[in-house]
């Protein structure tokens, strides 16, 4: 794919920026700096930095010249595509408000990602104002129900999201801007965990700032675990960070209870929350075991049990709804310090806290 063009000016050439380590740079040297990102008015429509409308079909103000590429439905905010993200992620969850309303539909939503489909669902009211963070190929239900505005890295898996989408805008979120209280809800599924501990920080400030108040943000992140077996995998580290962190992007792992306080440090308040894998894993894990399999003989069963499994729809499901039933029975059981994800949402309060949330 060609890299998408940088923003034009009318009269003069368009400056460029490039996308390096989640901070946009200067291309070339000068004085020339680097274009402002465009904010999202309370529409979920895109304003120009001039202030005025932009064009969210062309990418074109009128009132400064500024033009963003448009491509597929997507506006382009990123000069270069990211080697890592682009097209990586394009699984959509194709269960909407037509499989929901089917007999069976209210048992399997609580099945489908962990949960967490099914928190967004209850957390937001119905045609509520809807964030999608890392958005990947999308939630089918979630534009049934809601006014979705979703932001990637990746121009591939937001060409790839429902129709009933109002916006898709490529752009780095610790870079793109949208004016405070904007949205009813705000969620991210895997997206969290790919944050440093810094800029996990600065996207917890600017969600609070987005939220409306009683706002809900609803996070499924995976999390560094002490769970014997894994603390044994940390041992051998070139092939833990091999496995688990290089492999996925996982470069913010951090224990449930660090996250925990991320979030009550931004402002958040946790409404409800559940540590999951505690025990037994979801497939890709055990997948990820195959990196071991000259070091340790116990995970070539295990990263084999996780490759036929996943490969094989029947037998995914099965073992994905097993895993949902005992992560909320007997799973609760074991500490949550040994879960590898965990699944929350929280609440921007009515009224700001005392001494205010802490900003980045």
């Amino acid at each position: 794919m060609d890299p998408p063009a940088s923003p034009l000016r009318k009269g003069g050439e368009g400056e460029e920026t490039i996308r390096k380590g989640g901070e946009g740079e200067k291309a070339g040297e000068g004085d020339q700096r680097r274009p402002q990102l465009p904010s999202c008015n309370t529409r979920g429509e895109v304003l120009c930095p001039c202030g005025s409308l932009l064009d969210a079909q062309s990418g074109q103000c009128d009132d400064c010249g500024i033009r963003w590429p448009v491509e597929k439905g997507v506006l382009r905010l990123l000069a270069t595509d990211d080697a890592f993200y682009e097209g990586t992620y394009r699984t959509q969850v194709h269960f909407g408000q037509a499989q929901l309303r089917s007999p069976l539909g209210p048992f399997a939503l609580p099945f489908i990602q962990f949960g967490y489909v099914h928190a967004v669902a209850k957390a937001i009211p119905r045609g509520g104002r809807l964030l999608e963070l890392g958005c990947g190929g999308g939630v089918q239900l979630f534009g049934d129900l809601f006014e979705v505005v979703a932001t990637d890295l990746s121009h591939q898996s937001l060409a790839g999201t429902p129709d009933a989408y109002r916006a898709r805008i490529q752009a780095d979120v610790l870079d793109v801007e949208f004016p405070p209280a904007s949205f009813d809800g705000i969620c991210a599924s895997c997206f969290f965990e790919h944050f440093t501990a810094d800029q996990k920080d600065r996207l917890l400030s600017r969600c609070f700032r987005w939220l409306r108040p009683g706002g809900a943000l609803v996070f499924l992140f995976d999390t560094e675990s002490l769970n014997p077996v894994v603390k044994r995998l940390r041992k051998e580290p070139d092939l833990y960070r091999r496995a688990f962190v290089e492999n996925d992007g996982h470069v913010g792992l951090e224990p449930p209870e660090v996250n925990l306080r991320r979030f009550e440090a931004a402002g958040f308040v946790l409404e409800r929350g559940l540590a999951l894998n505690r025990t037994f894993q979801r497939l890709p894990v055990y997948v990820w075991l195959e990196t071991y399999r000259d070091r340790l003989a116990w995970s070539r069963p295990l990263a084999a049990l996780g490759r036929l499994a996943s490969g094989n729809r029947v037998l995914n499901h099965a073992y994905s709804s097993a895993l949902h039933a005992w992560d909320h029975s007997l799973g609760r059981l074991f500490p949550q310090a040994w879960s590898t994800l965990y699944l929350g949402v929280w609440r921007k309060p009515e009224t700001p806290p005392a001494g205010g949330p802490r900003t980045r």
